[in-house]
């Protein structure tokens, strides 16, 4: 480099945790202070999800009837915004409502609605599952019920 010149370096942080990080830039050069080192820290961010409850059970309901929906609440307590690509269910189950949107930001919480109609007399499984960019993703909900 010439006398008195300039660059530029640039750094990514690319976090691995959310724990604060530590890390440095070394150049070594021909300067009699060589090499020289500039320190780097970060703090990774995450969206956490907390879902109340983890699993319904719908009272037995009449083949082809449909019951009266329960909520199940979504939580994001993390310290980043949670995005949500889909929501899933399985069984006989319908998702009845959902305000959840696409984002849920820090410290929101959303509801979303299962309703149970069983196709069959009998116990009849099915599962909600939640797919966003938390680190325990997909959360799923386990549902029950009795079609009669």
């Amino acid at each position: 480099m010439a006398v008195g010149g300039t660059c530029t370096i640039t750094v990514t942080f690319t976090p691995t945790s959310t724990a604060d990080q530590t890390g440095s830039v070394t150049l070594t050069d021909n300067a009699a202070n060589s090499p020289q080192s500039v320190p780097l820290t970060g703090n990774g961010v995450a969206p956490a999800v907390a879902i109340t409850p983890t699993s319904l059970t719908f009272p037995a309901q009449k083949v082809g009837t449909t019951s009266a929906p329960q909520n199940i609440t979504l939580e994001n307590y993390g310290n980043a915004s949670l995005n949500i690509s889909a929501v899933t269910i399985s069984g006989d189950y319908l998702v009845s409502s959902n305000n959840c949107g696409s984002t849920l930001g820090v410290g929101l919480k959303c509801t979303i609605g299962v309703e149970f109609k069983p196709t069959a007399t009998g116990s009849r499984p099915g599962n909600l599952m939640i797919t966003d960019n938390a680190g325990d993703s997909p959360q799923v909900v386990e549902l029950s019920g009795t079609g009669t």
